[in-house]
This record gives structure tokens, C-alpha cells and sequence, in this order.
């Protein structure tokens, strides 16, 4: 359309029924006249030949080209010549334009990228951010720019598969070998529970310096290395393993691992590992056992340190009752040492009555059905304290009763 129209304004050497009549000079008297009739027999005969003249006019303005040897000469021309640009402009805008989507659209991962280390960069000049934490942000999205994919893979799986098509994709993965290897009370689950618990970690990054807590979760190390309890931690490592069976403050473990590089974790939840103990009723009472026997044990420990450190702040005002025990115990006798000793004695018989009680209460759990910190589990603690307690409490108050006999 626009070869025809730039070749109805063409008013001198052709002569069609809507043709714009002129003397002057035109587009294609200057072109012959510049160089030469390159028709057969004529430019004025040959009407597709005019037409292949106007055509080639339009294809260089289209593409921008412009060789300039066929150009506007009257108002006329440069009208409709002026027209065709503006337009042969937006069309080619939206060219460009549908181009670039589709190119988008094939690589979305990419663009989401571009797009976020543009909104990093503005939100540095909004917040005045200044010296390097400009550039660790960007080093960070641009290290952790595969995260995007998975992401995106991982709402993928979610939505569109099955669970069972979910297991399939996850089936050889390493995540599989190496929970199953170190992960004590995973290594007796089913496949598709293990499954379920792989497909339910959540991929996370660290920048250096940063740390992670593992309250009522377990990570792990995909890449890079973590500093925890003061040892190097690589790939393949996992941590939080028996905090995520715990519910009391007190028993779990506050150490918070530290990126010495930056570090990517595979992260599972409590809730997530609570919903994997509902669907499969095995790992449920393997999870229950191994949750009773780790708050025993840490129940156990966290008393005795408490005892350790009691000890401790009484030390010095015991050296000054032992300085100056003439002045004021010289009424001690056997038969002080004899009740003391009794009462040791009866505390003893408690701490039997105590475990009796605590591993009866543990086997009505191990029949229960929900998991979690169950009432077992909290009697285990309380019990557990309660041996250690009494247990030093009868050794202290023996010692004393021997010590003070003796002087």
C-alpha cells in the first residue's frame, strides 16, 4: 500500500485514472532523468516496472535504508511521503516490540533477572545506599540467579503434578542418599515418605557473615561453607537434625550456623515434617521414638549443666562455711549424719519410683498416634530432671553429712 500510494502521487510520467497531474519534476522523472530508464521498453509503457520502482522506495524507507536516489520533489509527495513514515514508524515499533516478547517469553528465568537487578539498583539510589553494600547486592542476585529457576520449577511441580509424578523427578536425586546416610531417624522410612520430605525442602542462600537458625528446622548444605561449633561445615552436611523434633526451649540446641561463603541450604520445616508423620503412620512412630529418646537425653544433659553451674556459685560461700565450721557446728553429731543418710536413702527410692513411672508412660506413647511433644515426651523431660536433680541433691547432702563428720 504505500509502493501505491507514494505511485499515485507520481502525477508526471505516469498517467492512471487517479494519478496526480503535473509539470514539475517528480520522483520518477528525477530518478530516470538521474539514472537512466532502466524499463523495457519504457518507464512510461511498462507499468510494472513503475510499480517495482515505487515497491523498492518503500522497502528502503521501511528498513530505515534510505539510499536517497528516489526522494519527494513536490508538496504532494513530501505528504504522503511524511504520512508513510509515521506510520512505517508505529508499525515498526510494534515489530520490534512483538519480537522482544516472544524472546521473553522463551527465556522468562532471564528476564525476571534483569528485571530484579533493575529494582536492586533502584532501590539503592532510593535508599541512598552507599560504599559496598550496593555491589553486595548485586553480587548476591547475581550468584543466587539459578535460585529464580528452581523457584519457578518448584511452583511448576506444585501445581500442574501429581504426587506421585512429584517422587519420580526426586527419585535420584543426591538430597536422597544423603538424608537416608546421615539423618539417623530417616534411614528406616519409606521411599515415598524420604520422597515427600525431599520434595518438601525449601532451596535458601546465605551471604557471608549471615547466620541461620535451626529452631524446629532442618538444613541441608548444598553449596558453599558453614561455620558451626566452631568447625567448617561442606557440602553434604546436615544440621538441625534433632532440633526439629523438639518443641521446649530449653532442650534444643541455640548454636546458629554461620556462611563463611556464600551458601545455598535446602531447608525443611516442622510443619512440613509433621504432615509427612500423618501420612505415613510408620515414619510417625519413628519419629515419636526418636523424639522421646532425644529430649530424655538433652533433658538429662540441661539439668545436669544447670546442677554444674549451681555448683559453681556456691563453691565460695561453701569455702567460708568450711572456714569457719568450729565457730559455728560445734554441735554436729552422729545422729545428724545418721538422718542425713536416711534421707539420701529415700530420695534413692524415689528416683526408682520415677523411672518405674517415666517408662511406663513411655510405652502408652509409643501405641499413641500424633506427633509432636507429647505428653511422653514432656514427662521424659521433667523425669529426666527429676533423677538428676535428686540424684546430685542425695550424693551433695552425703558428701556434706562425711565432710562435716569428719572435721
Amino acid at each position: 500500500w504505500l509502493a501505491c500510494a507514494f505511485l499515485v502521487a507520481e502525477g508526471k510520467v505516469t498517467d492512471g485514472a487517479v494519478s496526480y497531474k503535473t509539470t514539475g519534476p517528480t520522483w520518477l522523472s528525477t530518478l530516470v532523468e538521474a539514472k537512466g530508464d532502466p524499463c523495457t521498453p519504457s518507464v512510461r509503457e511498462d507499468k510494472r516496472c513503475q510499480y517495482l520502482l515505487a515497491y523498492y522506495w518503500a522497502v528502503t524507507t521501511l528498513t530505515t535504508v534510505g539510499y536517497g536516489d528516489a526522494s519527494a520533489q513536490n508538496e504532494v509527495e513530501y505528504g504522503v511521503v511524511a504520512i508513510g513514515m509515521l506510520i512505517v514508524g508505529y508499525t515498526w515499533a510494534l515489530i520490534v516490540a512483538t519480537i522482544v516478547s516472544l524472546l521473553s517469553a522463551l527465556d522468562p528465568v532471564t528476564a525476571e533477572f534483569r528485571q530484579t537487578l533493575d529494582s536492586i539498583t533502584d532501590l539503592a539510589k532510593r535508599r541512598n545506599l552507599r560504599g559496598q553494600l550496593p555491589i553486595d547486592l548485586r553480587t548476591f542476585v547475581h550468584e543466587t540467579r539459578h535460585f529464580m529457576r528452581l523457584k519457578n520449577q518448584r511452583k511448576l511441580m506444585q501445581e500442574y503434578l501429581s504426587d506421585g509424578l512429584q517422587r519420580e523427578i526426586v527419585i535420584d536425586s543426591a538430597e536422597v542418599g544423603i538424608l537416608q546416610d546421615k539423618v539417623s531417624w530417616i534411614d528406616s522410612f519409606s521411599k515415598d515418605a524420604t520422597l515427600d520430605i525431599v520434595r518438601g525442602m525449601v532451596p535458601m542462600a546465605l551471604s557471608p557473615g549471615e547466620h541461620v537458625t535451626l529452631r524446629q528446622s532442618m538444613v541441608l548444605v548444598q553449596k558453599g561453607i558453614i561455620g558451626f561449633k566452631g568447625k567448617p561445615v561442606s557440602r553434604g552436611e546436615v544440621l538441625g537434625q534433632y532440633n526439629i523434633l523438639l518443641d521446649t526451649p530449653t532442650l534444643i540446641d541455640r548454636s546458629a550456623p554461620k556462611a563463611l561463603t556464600l551458601a545455598e541450604l535446602l531447608r525443611l520445616s516442622k510443619g512440613v515434617l509433621t504432615m509427612v508423620a500423618r501420612r505415613y503412620p510408620e515414619a510417625d512412630k519413628r519419629l515419636r521414638r526418636a523424639q522421646v529418646r532425644t529430649a530424655v537425653f538433652r533433658g538429662i544433659v540441661y539439668h545436669a549443666q544447670r546442677k554444674r553451674e549451681e555448683a559453681k556459685t556456691l563453691k565460695p560461700a561453701a569455702t567460708r562455711a568450711r572456714s569457719s565450721f568450729g565457730a559455728h557446728n560445734q554441735g554436729q553429731t552422729l545422729e545428724q549424719l545418721t538422718s542425713l543418710m536416711a534421707e539420701a536413702l529415700r530420695k534413692q527410692d524415689t528416683i526408682q519410683l520415677q523411672l518405674q513411672e517415666l517408662a511406663d508412660d513411655l510405652h502408652r506413647e509409643h501405641n499413641s498416634s500424633d506427633f509432636g511433644m507429647s505428653g511422653a515426651a514432656k514427662f521424659a523431660i521433667d523425669g529426666a530432671g527429676g533423677v538428676a536433680r535428686m540424684a546430685m541433691d542425695g550424693t551433695q547432702g552425703l558428701v556434706k553429712a562425711i565432710r562435716n563428720y569428719t572435721v
